[in-house]
């Protein structure tokens, strides 16, 4: 707490509303083709992100994006992301929604301490995918000028990261 002088930053996010809307059967796979090129882009972003902080002091800071890149590749929303796709023949962001929308419902019900403080790294990839998606830009620390104070409505794990390698003066 305090304050802080500088340039402003606005860190702006994607809009809350989500396109949805119907396919056909056809469609399917180039859905699919868009998700996995989606995830490809987010792997890629999040490995550059780790490696920025991979010559920090502070241990385990990386940690968040190898746990994000595992979520991923997690075979059970794989899977239940193709099976909604294919079922409710809507769009691969409607899908995705409702699939992280059901997931972090059941990480919050674990009572696993391992599981359940996981549904935030759940909800910032999902997002990051979503912006993606969207063709819209990730909060990158190269974008940022260095001192200055970032204006937020929100932040997620990775947007925290990425500011404090920008080494701004404040949030």
């Amino acid at each position: 707490f305090g304050h802080a002088v500088g340039p402003a930053f606005i860190l702006k996010k994607q809009s809350s509303t989500v396109p949805e809307f119907k396919i056909s059967e056809k469609q399917i796979p180039q859905e699919w083709l868009r998700f996995e090129r989606a995830c490809g882009e987010a792997e890629r972003q999040l490995m550059e992100c780790k490696a920025q902080i991979s010559g920090g002091t502070e241990v385990g800071r990386g940690e968040i994006f190898d746990i994000q890149i595992a979520l991923l590749k997690d075979s059970y929303i794989l899977h239940e992301l193709k099976r909604m796709l294919q079922h409710s023949l809507k769009n691969i962001e409607a899908c995705l929604v409702a699939v992280v929308d059901k997931c972090v419902q059941q990480f919050r019900e674990k009572e696993l301490l391992s599981v359940h403080g996981h549904y935030w790294d759940l909800q910032d990839v999902s997002k990051r995918l979503l912006r993606i998606l969207a063709g819209e830009s990730v909060c990158e620390s190269n974008t940022i000028t260095k001192g200055s104070v970032c204006i937020a409505k929100d932040l997620e794990p990775s947007d925290v990261i990425a500011l404090k390698n920008a080494e701004i003066a404040g949030i």
